[in-house]
């Protein structure tokens, strides 16, 4: 479990003998202040139940932020989609208005450029679709985890009773 422990920065066998006993808490700093030295460390004891629950509201925090982000990146990709479904739509229309006009000079190549236009832009819409799809079930993982994680927090909260 996380402690800390606060020395006379000149007691440095007392701070030696602490550090070879105990390691420096993961991602903590010594911090020195007003002539004094505190260390986080950690004593190998089992954090007690609140401190687990704690870290467990921490990773649903950490998770909801996630999920926000690609809850606002699928609200633009959806808008995205439907413009370039739009642009799509439009496009087929005006190839099929060229196909039906008389041959003209050159028609069977601008046929043919526009068609090659039509495949690329499905095929961009075929990507955007998946990467829409792909969002939607990472927030649908990211909701289950949460929810597994405060069935979690229940269960501790029923062990603490």
């Amino acid at each position: 479990m996380l402690r800390v422990h606060s020395f006379n920065i000149a007691d440095y066998k007392e701070v030696n003998a602490l550090l070879a006993t105990y390691p420096l808490a993961k991602g903590m700093h010594i911090l020195v202040s007003d002539g004094h030295v505190m260390i986080p460390f950690e004593d190998g004891d089992p954090e007690p139940l609140s401190v687990r629950i704690a870290t467990i509201k921490e990773q649903i925090n950490d998770l909801a932020a996630k999920k926000e982000i690609i809850v606002q990146s699928q609200m633009v990709l959806e808008a995205l989609l439907e413009t370039k479904r739009g642009h799509f739509n439009e496009l087929k229309a005006n190839i099929a208005e060229a196909d039906t006009k008389p041959n003209a000079k050159g028609k069977a190549q601008v046929l043919k450029e526009m068609r090659a236009v039509e495949a690329q832009a499905s095929k961009a819409i075929f990507e955007e679709e998946n990467r829409v799809l792909l969002n939607k079930k990472e927030i649908e993982r990211m909701d289950i985890n949460i929810a597994m994680l405060n069935k979690r927090i229940e269960e501790i909260g029923d062990e603490k009773a």
